[in-house]
C-alpha cells in the first residue's frame, strides 16, 4: 500500500488508466487527492481515508503545512469551529510557490514552515484542490517553531519563539488563529 497526496506521480498510461482520484497529466497518472493507491483492472484509482466537503473556488480554508517541496506545499486542511463557522473535514490540497505572495518567492521556506497553520483561498478544484494565500489577508495565522515545534510569539512578519528565541520570517496574517480544531 501506499500513501500519495495531490500531485504525486503514481505510474504512467502505460502500466494503467486514470481511475477514480486520479488523472493524467502527458504521459504520467498523478494523484488528485490524499489516499491509498490501487490498481485493479488496468486503472489506477487513490482511495480516500477521510470524507471529503464538497469545496468551491472562493472558500476560505485553514490548514497544516504539512510538506515543503521545491515548488509546492502539501496542506491538510482542518475541520476548525469558531462559534456557528465550520470549515471542511480534512483533506489534502496543493499550494504552488506562483500563490504564495505577490512578490517573487525564491525559497518557500522563507514564507512558511512545516507545522504552521494557515488561512488560504480555494483557487481551484479540479484537477487537483489548489490554494493561494497571494491577498493580505490570507496567510500563516499561527506560527510553529521549525526547532522547537512550539507555538512562536508573531511579530509583524516574523515569528519569535519564547522558548529558543529564534526568529523566522512567515506570510504572517493579522488575526490570531482562536479556534478550536475539531
Amino acid at each position: 500500500m501506499t500513501f500519495v497526496t495531490p500531485g504525486d506521480v503514481i505510474g504512467t498510461i502505460e502500466e494503467g488508466a486514470a481511475g477514480m482520484g486520479t488523472y493524467e497529466d502527458r504521459d504520467n497518472v498523478v494523484a488528485n487527492t490524499a489516499g491509498i493507491v490501487e490498481r485493479r483492472n488496468g486503472k489506477f484509482t487513490v482511495k480516500m481515508k477521510k470524507r471529503v466537503v464538497n469545496l468551491k473556488r472562493g472558500f476560505i480554508v485553514y490548514g497544516i503545512v504539512k510538506q515543503i517541496t521545491l515548488d509546492r506545499v502539501v496542506v491538510e486542511l482542518l475541520n476548525v469551529k469558531r462559534g456557528d463557522i465550520r470549515n471542511v473535514t480534512p483533506q489534502y490540497a496543493l499550494l504552488h510557490i506562483s500563490n504564495i505572495a505577490s512578490v517573487f518567492v525564491k525559497r518557500i521556506e522563507d514564507f512558511l514552515k512545516v507545522g504552521d497553520i494557515i488561512k488560504a483561498k480555494v483557487i481551484a478544484t479540479v484537477p487537483v484542490l489548489s490554494l493561494t494565500i497571494k491577498e493580505p489577508n490570507l496567510g500563516v495565522v499561527m506560527p510553529y517553531c521549525s526547532q522547537c515545534h512550539i507555538p512562536m510569539k508573531k511579530m509583524g512578519n516574523v515569528a519569535f519563539c519564547p522558548y529558543c528565541k529564534k526568529r523566522e520570517h512567515r506570510k504572517m496574517v493579522k488575526e490570531n488563529f482562536n479556534y478550536t480544531v475539531i
